[in-house]
């Protein structure tokens, strides 16, 4: 993604969902923006965030 122009941190960058039932991974969610301020939409909303997995508790 970034050699056509996406900004990219790395894996730590993004979010591993998991499944309920076993606690595997399932895959990573990634933003990819070519702007900045997508960045600060993405980093808003991943410090906001909490686990998906405690509405099943």
């Amino acid at each position: 993604m970034q050699v056509i122009g996406y900004m990219y941190e790395g894996m730590e960058d993004m979010v591993l969902v998991r499944s309920a039932d076993k606690n595997l991974s399932l895959y990573h969610l990634a933003f990819f923006s070519r702007h900045a301020r997508g960045r600060e939409f993405w980093q808003q909303a991943r410090k906001y965030s909490t686990d998906q997995l405690s509405i099943f508790e």
